[in-house]
């Protein structure tokens, strides 16, 4: 499963390492007429969450990570995506 998306030769070269490697991933996949909800977590980083909504137009996702700082403070970011279909 692969949830990168770059645009230009100079953003993907960067990537070239990875090509081929793979993680273990747990996903739950709930569906609703043309809804659709993918809940994923990375298994060997259970501070790794992502969560896709989907009605056959749009697609949103959450991305959320957390890290324990040498503070002991934990550290939490979000990241947001939306997609529309065009055509």
């Amino acid at each position: 499963m692969t949830f990168r998306d770059f645009i230009g030769p100079d953003a993907c070269s960067i990537y070239m390492d990875y090509v081929g490697e793979s993680e273990d991933w747990s996903m739950t996949v709930e569906r609703s007429g043309e809804s659709i909800h993918l809940d994923t977590s990375l298994l060997d980083d259970p501070s790794v969450h992502i969560e896709f909504n989907g009605d056959g137009h749009t697609l949103t996702a959450q991305e959320v990570r957390s890290s324990q700082l040498s503070s002991g403070e934990t550290l939490v970011s979000h990241h947001d995506w939306y997609a529309t279909h065009q055509g």
